[in-house]
């Protein structure tokens, strides 16, 4: 267990020690071998997923303990906007994810995983915040059937077929 100053600082080393490693990969060449780039790029794009769901987290607990309000802004949107210099609809969509990842926890455990992409979420987050009773009761065979589709279109599907099935 980290001691409680260690505790204060082991995020911040955390994101320099990954700041660093970026560094250092922006750098590299990494077109050697066409077999070689295509691993590179499945690689990359899912560090980019993980660093999304990790932002999309920490904007769930700033936007709960009202950090945005410390700063005058009205809203954890308005303060992304500015201080984050993201598009309003990007800054409105990670703290629509944040709050509807809070009450999708099988979700949230496969999106940290790395089993589901962000974007294979999005369908299970649009059904959950359109039917979140039934959503709850079905989460995990939703993940199950998202995760072995392969295809972010099909992802789509099979929430469809679902809300159809279930919601009328």
């Amino acid at each position: 267990m980290f001691s409680s100053e260690t505790t204060a600082t082991a995020p911040q080393s955390a994101l320099d020690l990954v700041a660093s490693a970026l560094e250092i990969a922006v750098d590299l060449d990494y077109a050697s071998s066409e077999e070689g780039l295509a691993g590179t790029v499945t690689k990359v794009s899912g560090i980019v997923d993980r660093l999304q769901l990790k932002l999309t987290e920490l904007v769930a607990e700033a936007e709960r303990r009202g950090v945005h309000r410390g700063d005058g802004y009205t809203s954890m949107t308005a303060f992304l906007a500015h201080k984050a210099r993201m598009r309003a609809g990007r800054a409105k969509r990670t703290v629509a994810d944040g709050r509807a990842l809070n009450h999708m926890p099988e979700t949230a455990d496969r999106l940290r995983s790395g089993r589901l992409s962000l974007d294979e979420a999005r369908p299970l987050i649009a059904a959950h915040e359109a039917h979140p009773d039934e959503f709850a009761d079905h989460e995990a065979g939703l993940c199950d059937a998202v995760e072995t589709t392969h295809w972010v279109k099909d992802a789509r599907k099979v929430v469809d077929y679902w809300r159809q099935a279930v919601c009328g």
